[in-house]
């Protein structure tokens, strides 16, 4: 069915769009092979394995039920969708549409091949039909409106090859995201980027000036998250400290807690207001800190205690 011939479809099965108060709650994302995620199954214990029943993981257009289930890798996808699973918002639905040595370029609504060849990369096609494509399949799966909440983006690595790309990468991820709002009738949609934390090289020359352009975004700090001994892919303990971070810029985005004793607006039961997050230093289990616009989502809340805190994070094996 041509693109055209389907939405008109989809708006006349789906009147009041796919944006709706007291909906499913979604998360679009996207990215290169980190994204995709290169983390040993064989690493995670059996209860991480399996998808929470109360969200939904698509992985292009196959819904996924356990992690094991269509590739021997992981992303950062397994203990944010458990931590999203617990929060006081609802249900959740993720759909993945993740490439590898694909750029910013690649998910330009616009894309054409001669876009794709500033950065070498025609090979992996027009990324942001192809996303359309799989987040059209998991909606008409679940036959319910979808509040589309973040764009999650985990890439830069190509875009620090090439001087253009850098330079574009804001720019780019502009129009990523605002051809979403529009095409999904989500305008309050949010970014959030996983910042890249790779050096400079020689092979990589570019890597400072995406690293500030994402920082002109909503970003995560991936600073200390291990890596495999390659040194460009996160390992499966990397990618779940990823996920716990992810899911705490989230939890300050949407407001609400995470802790034992927390509802949905971020005070207690017993009414008194969560106090605010502020600043700490580096912790075992947050190496370089978690700084997070200005905030510290890797360190515990004033006046709670760490064992509180951790409790509520569940930092898993």
């Amino acid at each position: 069915m041509k693109p055209v011939l389907f939405w008109a479809a989809f708006w006349l099965f789906f009147p009041a769009g796919i944006h709706a108060a007291g909906s499913l709650n979604g998360i679009i994302f996207i990215g290169q092979s980190n994204a995709e995620g290169q983390g040993e199954l064989s690493d995670l214990p059996e209860d991480l394995l399996q998808v929470p029943d109360n969200v939904e993981y698509w992985d292009k257009e196959e819904r996924i039920y356990r992690y094991d289930q269509h590739r021997p890798r992981h992303g950062l996808e397994v203990t944010l969708l458990r931590k999203l699973s617990k929060a006081p918002m609802g249900d959740w639905l993720l759909v993945k549409y993740a490439v590898g040595s694909t750029s910013s370029y690649s998910w330009r609504p616009d894309w054409t091949p001669e876009i794709a060849e500033i950065t070498d990369n025609v090979d992996q096609g027009p990324c942001y039909r192809m996303t359309m494509d799989a987040v059209r399949r998991a909606v008409m799966e679940r036959g319910i409106a979808v509040n589309w909440r973040y764009l999650l983006v985990f890439n830069g690595e190509r875009d620090a090859r090439y001087l253009p790309a850098a330079k574009n990468y804001a720019s780019n991820v502009r129009r990523v995201l605002g051809a979403l709002r529009r095409d999904l009738h989500s305008p309050g949609m949010e970014v959030l980027i996983c910042r890249l934390d790779l050096p400079m090289t020689k092979g990589r020359p570019y890597a400072e000036k995406v690293r500030a352009a994402q920082e002109t975004l909503g970003w995560v700090n991936l600073d200390g998250c291990s890596r495999m001994p390659t040194g460009t892919h996160y390992d499966s303990g990397g990618l779940r400290l990823i996920g716990l971070r992810v899911y705490r810029k989230i939890e300050q985005g949407l407001g609400f807690g995470c802790l034992p004793g927390s509802s949905a607006d971020g005070s207690r039961h017993d009414g008194s207001i969560r106090p605010p997050i502020v600043p700490t230093l580096p912790t075992p289990e947050f190496p370089g800190g978690c700084p997070v616009n200005g905030h510290d989502p890797g360190a515990f809340p004033a006046g709670e205690s760490r064992s509180q805190f951790l409790l509520g994070l569940e930092i898993l094996p």
